[in-house]
């Protein structure tokens, strides 16, 4: 490069308002000097903000001020400032952009990894896709039909959002399967799958965790639980005592949990039993397409009519015993 000096004492400066820079490369602010004679030439951050603690620059008047290795952290607006004849001159603004680059594959969300659905109702997910720029390409990749939308926003000067809703506003059977989000950008690709199951009518399947068969003595505390999986969610969940329902009170109460997706437990919790207590408890539960139950058999011990039982069984033990043994005595007299 030839430098040609001359001397402009309108402009000391001569300079353009905007420099790109990528990121990771050097860049030079355009602002060489018109007279060569300035001192002292260097840059400054505009209005009194500080240069980044990590940039490096080289001032040269010929062709402006070279800064290495630019980082994202460097985007914002200088002045390039000089003294000539003792006196500091400062430019106009000059904003720096700094071009990001990709070091990482678009990160991705989905709003939900899986799905269970009935014939009819709506299928509908989110696949979230986040990076430093709009350059990404973003799409879902599936069999079948299906509407997707797109919503995308700025984030920042290093962020980027972009939301691919895909919907079927009523599904069937066919519509079974995987939905894959996939986005590009040039670090490379991203991939989030969703599956979705669609079924022709719902369930109820229940499973009992303790005996249908259960044996406890008078006064003791007893709990009958109930685990199950339902799709629709159970409309109804009743325990009922000899086919009549049971009612919570100071003697027994139900407690009803969600445990998982479309998985659920019920208690029947039943304190100090009585004797008269024993018999039939059955669980009920239902959707709007299926109806299942589970009955446990119960037997009260009275450990006091057993004793008693057992000492009458003795006392008549031995009374037979002593009777024999009297026969006994008599015929050999």
């Amino acid at each position: 490069m030839i430098f040609v000096s001359f001397t402009d004492p309108e402009h000391l400066f001569l300079f353009e308002s905007v420099a790109f820079a990528k990121e990771d490369d050097d860049a030079v602010i355009p602002c060489a000097v018109t007279d060569p004679n300035v001192s002292n030439f260097t840059l400054r951050g505009c209005y009194g903000r500080p240069l980044p603690e990590n940039m490096v620059i080289i001032p040269d008047p010929r062709k402006g001020i070279t800064i290495k290795n630019v980082q994202r952290s460097f985007h914002g607006c200088y002045w390039c400032v000089a003294l000539q004849n003792g006196v500091e001159k400062t430019s106009d603004v000059i904003s720096l952009v700094v071009r990001a680059v990709h070091k990482s594959l678009p990160a991705i969300t989905l709003s939900k990894a899986n799905q269970l659905l009935k014939e009819g109702e709506e299928f509908k997910v989110m696949c979230t896709i986040s990076d430093v720029d709009s350059s990404l390409q973003a799409n879902w990749i599936f069999q079948g039909n299906a509407n997707v939308a797109m919503k995308s926003k700025n984030m920042g000067y290093y962020g980027y959002e972009q939301k691919l809703t895909l919907s079927i506003s009523s599904v069937g059977v066919n519509d079974s399967g995987e939905f894959l989000c996939q986005a590009r950008n040039p670090f490379g690709t991203s991939n989030a799958t969703v599956t979705l199951k669609v079924l022709g009518k719902g369930y109820v399947s229940l499973s009992s965790t303790t005996n249908t068969t259960v044996n406890v003595n008078d006064g003791e505390n007893l709990d009958l639980v109930v685990v199950y999986e339902a799709y629709p969610k159970p409309e109804e969940e009743v325990w009922l005592y000899m086919n009549e329902t049971l009612q919570n009170s100071s003697d027994h109460y139900v407690r009803i949990n969600s445990i998982g997706k479309n998985r659920y437990s019920s208690e029947l919790h039943l304190t100090r039993l009585k004797g008269t207590e024993g018999g039939i408890y059955t669980f009920v539960v239902s959707n709007s397409d299926a109806t299942s139950s589970v009955a446990f058999n119960v037997y009260v011990n009275n450990w006091i009519l057993e004793i008693f039982s057992s000492k009458a069984a003795k006392k008549n033990s031995v009374l037979e015993e002593t009777t024999a043994h009297q026969k006994n005595v008599g015929r050999r007299t």
